[in-house]
């Protein structure tokens, strides 16, 4: 059996460059390597805050977590609930893994259903950028050059 407490010991020292500029990939992997060290509830601890900041985006590492520590139903209940993009998939993953083929099945969207879940998400990140726009509607200035 492989270990991995020697790469999470790894990776809770790990600072620099990467680790800055990738703060997203390096709390997923230390989210997954608390899970297969065995460390559920401080994973779903840390992965529920996380959530709890940006909605959604934690959901299938949370649900994993879930999984790991026995809660299955709860796993599965976020996933189906999830915005997540990955969600759909990650759902149909644990329904096969705990031999519930005929409805992870079910549970995979059509190509219409997902074509309408990439146009809402599309939307939801350009009603956000908008908001994050500095230069969008404020006071006087415009977004048109002055000559």
């Amino acid at each position: 059996m492989i270990s991995f407490r020697p790469a999470l010991e790894l990776l809770e020292g790990l600072t620099g460059a990467y680790a800055e500029g990738h703060p997203d990939d390096v709390l997923h992997l230390r989210l997954w390597l608390l899970g297969e060290v065995g460390r559920c509830a401080e994973g779903i601890s840390e992965a529920t805050a996380l959530n709890e900041r940006e909605p959604g985006e934690w959901d299938t590492a949370l649900a994993r977590l879930l999984e790991l520590d026995g809660r299955l139903e709860e796993a599965l209940a976020l996933l189906r609930s999830s915005t997540h993009y990955l969600a759909d998939l990650d759902l149909a993953d644990m329904l096969i893994r705990h031999g519930r083929p005929a409805e992870a099945l079910a549970s995979i969207p059509t190509i219409a259903e997902e074509r309408a879940a990439a146009e809402r998400r599309e939307r939801e990140v350009a009603e956000l950028r908008k908001q994050d726009d500095p230069w969008a509607g404020v006071g006087e200035f415009t977004q048109e050059p002055p000559f």
